[in-house]
């Protein structure tokens, strides 16, 4: 009996030495097809100055220091130092202190209304309505609906605004939330990982480190301010052996190096190891222990990033935001901001313009958001001066880039005043 009982456990032993070893060869075979590249182009940050951080109770905040640079082709190349960030938490400098406005309105929105649209906004609306006028707008790029009402929510038990406006472009109806996580990954070093999950616990099953060529992103706290001004000084020098070699850039390189192996690394799947199939007596008897089995299990990308559905009254984050500024009689009104097809048709959502999204993509999202919140959608196309659509493209950056020019900026924020005016007032 004991003899048998040896022999199920070196068995099953054999069995477990054997399925690791399959598997990290599979993960050496991937990983191999790395190249190491000893003149690589990043972007740096100092930890833990990086602009972004991620609260879970408020969304997005930023942090008040930033500190970045840029490595290009394995040498030092940039640096920088900012404080970007207004006494209200927000970027941009705000003309208007919001505790002392007569009329308070909170922006949430993207990269499509900068706050360089919001201060004209209140600059023009004070004087159409002879009264102090402060827009506070809180914006955040790559950042959705959801997210915009996690923000609302918490931001307006803060400061009681008269209305919100919740500035959407059709952009932000496929994108999810999103958690930006720095996550340590040796001493000195954090990585930049991206999740739907609010969640610090790092996993190939939750969450993505942002590697997206060629904006990779190395994070580290040997980035300091007098590490940068010596750089800068040895750029100025013209000092090539000081911007390959010094150690905090060799340093960074490495940690560059393995971003690109954790991003090839396959994610074994779960049935590989809980197969009851006996792999080792199949390779003993010449059969292919591994046909029919899912050997690699599908990692979370960018791609999981993206909205999954339409039904915004199955968010119970966004029912609980819209219900709280019902309860404290906080009026709110979803704006959709147009991109240059839809400032070309001159109203409504042009869901064509920006590819797929979840499906069915279509006016099932519009009618979702104006059945949970009571209100209709205000296309903010019909707000535009005439004169401001006759030439729609000089609204833009570009015919593929559509954030606002200086003209766009003026001509959006001249819609929001009428907007105002015509309906909100």
């Amino acid at each position: 009996m004991f003899g048998l009982e040896m022999l199920l456990l070196l068995f099953l032993g054999s069995e477990a030495a054997y399925r690791v070893h399959i598997a990290q060869d599979l993960i050496e075979t991937e990983v191999s097809q790395v190249q190491y590249d000893p003149r690589p182009s990043f972007r740096l940050f100092g930890y833990p100055h990086t602009p972004w951080r991620f609260d879970p109770n408020e969304g997005w905040v930023y942090t008040e220091t930033w500190i970045s640079g840029e490595v290009k082709d394995g040498a030092f190349d940039q640096f920088r130092v900012e404080r970007p960030v207004n006494q209200y938490g927000t970027i941009g400098e705000i003309e208007t202190l919001y505790e002392n406005a007569e009329v308070k309105i909170l922006v949430f929105g993207s990269s499509y209304t900068p706050v360089e649209i919001t201060n004209l906004f209140q600059k023009r609306l004070s004087k159409k309505l002879d009264k102090t006028v402060c827009a506070l707008t809180f914006t955040r790029g790559s950042t959705g609906l959801l997210a915009f009402m996690d923000m609302a929510r918490v931001r307006a038990e803060r400061f009681e605004p008269d209305m919100i406006l919740i500035a959407f472009s059709t952009t932000c109806l496929r994108i999810n939330r999103r958690a930006y996580v720095n996550h340590r990954s040796r001493e000195h070093f954090w990585r930049f990982y991206m999740s739907v999950v609010y969640s610090d616990d790092v996993h190939p099953r939750t969450h993505v480190v942002h590697n997206t060529h060629p904006r990779t992103t190395v994070i580290t706290d040997l980035a300091t301010p007098q590490w940068g001004e010596e750089m800068l000084a040895a750029r100025a020098a013209g000092d090539e052996k000081r911007l390959r070699e010094d150690p905090v850039i060799r340093a960074m390189i490495e940690e560059y190096h393995d971003i690109q192996i954790e991003d090839a690394t396959p994610l074994i799947s779960r049935r590989f190891w809980l197969n009851r199939r006996p792999f080792l007596l199949s390779r003993l008897v010449g059969a292919d222990p591994l046909v029919g089995i899912d050997i690699l299990e599908k990692k979370f990308s960018g791609g999981d990033l993206g909205l999954k559905t339409n039904d915004y009254s199955a968010d119970p984050s966004f029912l609980e935001s819209i219900e709280y500024l019902n309860a404290n009689n906080i009026p709110f009104y979803f704006v959709h901001i147009p991109n240059l097809p839809e400032a070309e048709a001159g109203t409504g959502i042009d869901y064509k313009s920006i590819g797929s999204g979840p499906a069915p993509w279509d006016d099932t999202i519009e009618k979702s958001i104006e059945n949970v919140s009571g209100g209709e959608i205000i296309y903010l196309a019909e707000y535009y001066e005439p004169r401001a659509l006759a030439d729609p493209l000089k609204l833009f950056a570009g015919e593929r880039d559509w954030h606002p020019s200086k003209a766009g900026q003026s001509a959006q924020a001249d819609a929001l005043v009428n907007l105002y005016m015509r309906q909100l007032r």
